[in-house]
């Protein structure tokens, strides 16, 4: 879990606010409500993992404090929540638009490691399937695991050089997570 999500449980307007453009003064306001004299995201996370009875209530405190503050600001949590869903989104398109521009310079190391995971997926499967490729009894469990890992990341490779639909997505999840655990 990461700390917005563990924050807000108990604090929920901090919670809101750690992914937010106040983001910063929401992890200062939870390291001050646990008696740390560093908050970082860092110091805040280990310390929010290790939290007494009393911290909690001090974190409560403190997010209604925070809750009081920010009103004086004009901010309210579902401002909060929304500024906090933009920065997530434009960190994605920063990250997207970064990849893009990467590729639009040299794309053979991508072609090249796709075909070789396919390709090599594909040997793997046809050896196993055909019996040319002998898995020992007591590696079969490990060799089931290996070969759904495989298998669930070969729709990502095609998303990525194909596009992706709503379909494909639900199709990629849809493998249940019980075969992990049956043998070959």
């Amino acid at each position: 879990m990461d700390l917005s999500t563990i924050v807000k449980a108990i604090a929920p307007m901090l919670g809101e606010a750690i992914g937010g453009p106040v983001g910063a003064m929401a992890i200062t306001t939870i390291g001050n409500a646990l008696g740390l004299s560093q908050a970082t995201e860092e110091t805040v996370t280990k310390a929010v993992m290790g939290m007494t009875p009393e911290q909690s209530v001090a974190l409560q405190e403190a997010d209604i404090g925070f809750k009081e503050f920010m009103a004086k600001l004009g901010y309210d949590q579902e401002k909060l929540r929304d500024a906090a869903a933009q920065a997530r989104t434009d960190a994605a398109n920063k990250d997207t638009a970064n990849a893009r521009e990467l590729f639009k310079t040299d794309k053979r190391p991508q072609m090249w490691l796709s075909t070789l995971f396919v390709g090599g997926y594909f040997v793997i499967l046809a050896s196993v399937m055909g019996g040319l490729l002998q898995v020992p009894e007591n590696m079969r469990e490990i060799a089931s695991m290996l070969m759904l890992l495989l298998t669930r990341e070969v729709p990502t490779i095609m998303k990525y050089w194909f596009g992706s639909d709503d379909a494909t997505d639900a199709l990629a999840d849809s493998v249940p997570a019980d075969l992990l655990r049956k043998p070959m």
